[in-house]
C-alpha cells in the first residue's frame, strides 16, 4: 500500500509515498477537525510590538495605533494583551493587561522616535507572553540597532521562541523600506504569518486577519518525526487543510506525531503508520511545484534593474507552463499557485517596461507576500481589495467547508431578522453554544468578535465568502 491514514477526534493525517523517474516523495496531508466553541475557550495571550522609529511618523503610525486599539477592543475579559513600542530603546506600555478601553487608549501616547532596535522590541514582547502566547511585530524599516540585525539571526531566535517557550510570531511590514526577507523569515520560523501592508487600510486589515487566526487555533507545535527526518507541521486552525512534501530515499518503519491541543493545552504523542511501498500520487509533485513557485517569487528581492525583472518574469512564465502541463493543474494547490504566478508575471513585466527603484522595492515585498501565501494558502493575505474578492474562493477551499444554502429559522429566536441584516450576516446553523454564520469576509476577526459579543454565543464562519446580495436574499424570506 502506498498510502496510510491516521485519525483521531482532532486531526486526520494522510501519508502518500510517490515515486517517478526523477524522485521519491513523501506527501503529508493534514485536516484539523471543525471544533464547536467550548463553554470556556482558552484565553488569548498576545503582545503587539510597534516600531515607533522616526520613519513611522504620520499616517503609518496613526493607522497602526487605530488597528492596535481595534484589536484590544475585540478581545475578551479573559484574554491578556501586552503593548510594547521600540525605536533605539524599548518601552512597555501594557504588561499582560486585561483588555479594556483604558488599555486601548494607551496607543495615544505613542510618538515617533529614533532608530530601529527590532530584536530588543520583539524579545520584550515574546518574554511577556511566554507559555503559549503570540507576538504581532510591526516595522517599516531595517533592523539597524541592537545585538541582532540579520535575517538569519532573528529567524533563529523566532524559531527558538516558538519551540522552547511556545511563543509564535507574526510580522507586519509597512511601506517600501522594510526588510522583507527578515520579516518574512521571522514569521515563517515563528509559525506565524507575514503581511505586507502598504497603507493604513491594509494595516487594519492585517490586524483583523490576525485576530481571526489567533482565535481559531485548533492545535499547535505539530511535528512528524522519523529516523532521519522531521517535518514541522506547525499550527492548524479549526477546519484547516494543509499539505507538505519531502524527498525520501526509503520509507521509514513508522513516524511519531506530536502536537499540543490548543484548547486543553494537552501535549499529544501518537505513532503514525507509514505507507509500505511507493506508488503514483501526483498531488505530491503538485505540492513540490507550489514550493518551487514560492522560492522563485522570493528571488524578487534581487530585482534591481529592467534586465533582472525580465529574467525573473521569464523564469516565472516557464514555471507557469510546467504547472499548466501537470495533471492536477486545475485542482488545489496548483490553481491558486498558478493565479499567484500569473499576477506576479504581469507585475514583473510592468516593472520591466517602467522600472524605478521605488517600484522594484514595492514589487519585491508584494511578491514575498505571494510566496508566503502560496505556502499558507488557507491564510493567504492580499492588500488589494479587488484581488481579495477574486482570490477568496481559492483561500476558502483550504478549509473544510460546510455547505449551507439558507438561514436556520432557529436563529431568529436568538436575534431578530433586522439584527442579522444590520450585521450583514446569515445565521446558517444554531448549535448548543455557537452559531455558524455566512459573512462577506469569513476571516475578518474584528467583525466576528463584535458579532459574538452582540449575540452572546460563539461564532463560527462558513469559509465560503457570501456576497451582500446573497445575504439579503437569504434573510428576506424571514422578514
Amino acid at each position: 500500500m502506498s498510502q496510510a491514514t491516521f485519525e483521531n477526534p482532532i486531526l486526520k493525517l494522510t501519508l502518500s509515498a510517490h515515486e517517478d523517474a526523477d524522485r521519491r516523495l513523501l506527501l503529508i496531508e493534514a485536516v484539523a477537525a471543525e471544533r464547536e466553541p467550548a463553554d470556556q475557550e482558552p484565553p488569548i495571550n498576545v503582545a503587539v510590538v510597534i516600531d515607533r522609529s522616526g520613519s513611522m511618523a504620520g499616517r503609518k503610525l496613526d493607522a497602526v495605533k487605530e488597528a492596535t486599539a481595534k484589536l484590544i477592543r475585540s478581545l475578551r475579559p479573559s484574554d491578556r494583551v501586552a503593548l510594547v513600542t521600540y525605536d533605539n530603546r524599548v518601552q512597555v506600555l501594557a504588561d499582560r493587561a486585561q483588555p479594556s478601553e483604558g488599555v486601548a487608549r494607551l496607543v495615544d501616547v505613542i510618538r515617533p522616535g529614533g532608530s530601529t532596535d527590532l530584536y530588543s522590541g520583539w524579545l520584550q514582547g515574546a518574554k511577556l507572553v511566554t507559555g503559549g502566547g503570540h507576538v504581532i511585530l510591526l516595522s517599516d524599516g531595517l533592523a539597524n540597532a541592537g545585538p541582532y540585525t540579520g535575517a538569519a539571526q532573528l529567524a533563529e531566535h523566532a524559531a527558538t521562541s516558538r519551540s522552547r517557550y511556545g511563543v509564535s510570531t507574526s510580522t507586519v511590514g509597512v511601506g517600501s523600506d522594510y526588510d522583507e526577507a527578515l520579516m518574512s523569515s521571522m514569521a515563517q520560523a515563528g509559525q506565524g504569518f507575514h503581511y505586507f501592508a502598504n497603507d493604513g487600510e491594509t494595516i487594519i486589515k492585517a490586524f483583523s486577519r490576525e485576530r481571526f487566526l489567533i482565535g481559531t487555533l485548533s492545535l499547535t507545535d505539530a511535528r512528524l518525526s522519523w529516523r532521519g527526518g522531521t517535518i514541522e507541521l506547525g499550527n492548524l486552525l479549526s477546519g484547516e487543510k494543509k499539505g507538505w512534501v519531502t524527498e525520501v530515499q526509503t520509507l521509514p518503519a513508522w513516524c511519531e506525531l506530536t502536537y499540543v491541543d490548543a484548547r486543553t493545552e494537552e501535549r499529544v504523542k501518537a505513532a503514525v503508520e507509514v505507507p509500505k511501498s511507493f506508488g503514483h500520487h501526483p498531488l505530491a509533485t503538485a505540492y513540490l511545484l507550489s514550493e518551487t513557485a514560492a522560492r522563485l517569487l522570493e528571488k524578487a528581492i534581487h530585482v534591481r534593474s529592467q534586465d533582472s525583472a525580465e529574467r525573473l518574469a521569464g523564469e516565472v512564465e516557464t514555471l507557469i507552463v510546467a504547472i499548466g502541463n501537470h495533471e492536477l493543474s486545475n485542482e488545489d494547490p496548483l490553481t491558486m499557485t498558478l493565479d499567484q504566478l500569473r499576477r506576479a508575471s504581469a507585475r514583473l513585466r510592468e516593472l520591466q517596461k517602467d522600472f524605478s527603484t521605488h517600484a522594484a522595492a514595492m514589487e519585491s515585498k508584494g511578491l514575498f507576500q505571494r510566496a508566503h501565501s502560496i505556502r499558507e494558502q488557507s491564510r493567504a493575505f492580499y492588500g488589494d481589495t479587488a484581488e481579495d474578492r477574486s482570490m477568496s474562493a481559492s483561500r476558502s477551499r483550504a478549509f473544510v467547508n460546510t455547505q449551507f444554502s439558507g438561514a436556520d429559522p432557529a436563529a431568529f429566536a436568538v436575534q431578530p431578522v433586522t439584527f442579522w441584516i444590520d450585521h450583514k450576516a446569515v445565521p446558517l446553523k444554531v448549535h448548543h453554544r455557537s452559531i455558524v454564520v455566512g459573512v462577506v469576509d469569513p476571516f475578518d476577526g474584528f467583525a466576528i468578535s463584535a458579532l459574538a459579543r452582540a449575540v452572546g454565543l460563539g461564532i463560527e464562519t462558513d469559509k465560503r465568502p457570501w456576497t451582500e446580495e446573497e445575504i439579503l436574499k437569504a434573510l428576506e424570506a424571514y422578514r
